[in-house]
């Protein structure tokens, strides 16, 4: 059957971006052991309680985790790792930061064998170019750190298998699907603008809400007409 207009607003959590589409987590408690987990299945603050958490990115997810964590989690340790601390700081991690007892680490490095984690080096580019006694340093080296959980917070990929693959290929910026392109007002495909994607959004704004203005908005062009 043809449909006009066709609305597409499914599959935007399902794919993880980190290497596993099973969210990283086979649902059972490690109390002693180490977890890796994409933030999908942060579950419960409870989890976390006396832990050392660490959350590797500083986007809607990881800073809301980072939130939660920081009001109710009882947590020993808790650090956000991100790209340029300037920008997350101010933008989004702002809230958790105010609550204390969350601290803030560049991008992860590598993780070695016995569980270190290294972050690269700060400099001017990143945002982290004050040493410990915040004095300006043209290299800032933070030392290995242990952490008991490791909650991958690095959002998720855009599939859409029912698509045939060349209209995918249009859509998609590549395979990966870390976004999509050629869409009007981040919605509606400028080449068959009757196919309309909901909840595609950049890093600043929350699905849900986008969402919600992106419904009331096409459906004030579908009344008119437009």
């Amino acid at each position: 059957k043809a449909f006009a207009p066709s609305i597409v607003g499914i599959r935007h959590f399902i794919n993880s971006n980190s290497g596993n589409n099973n969210n990283d987590d086979d649902g059972k408690e490690r109390e002693n052991q180490r977890r890796i987990i994409h933030s999908s299945a942060f579950g419960s603050v409870r989890r976390f309680v006396g832990r050392r958490v660490l959350i590797i990115g500083g986007g809607i997810s990881g800073s809301d985790i980072a939130h939660h964590l920081a009001r109710d989690g009882k947590c020993q340790q808790i650090v956000v790792s991100v790209r340029n601390k300037r920008i997350k700081e101010k933008m989004l991690l702002s809230r958790s930061i105010k609550l204390g007892g969350v601290g803030v680490r560049p991008g992860v490095k590598n993780i070695d064998e016995d569980g270190n984690v290294h972050f690269v080096p700060g400099n001017t580019q990143n945002g982290f170019d004050k040493d410990n006694n915040n004095t300006a340093a043209s290299e800032c080296i933070y030392n290995k750190e242990q952490f008991d959980d490791i909650i991958v917070a690095t959002g998720y990929r855009y599939w859409y298998p029912f698509l045939t693959s060349e209209l995918r290929a249009q859509i998609m910026s590549n395979d990966a699907g870390y976004k999509l392109q050629q869409l009007y007002l981040r919605m509606i495909y400028v080449h068959a603008p009757s196919l309309v994607f909901f909840g595609i959004t950049n890093v600043n704004l929350p699905a849900s809400i986008a969402i919600e203005y992106q419904t009331r908005l096409y459906a004030q062009l579908v009344q008119k007409g437009e």
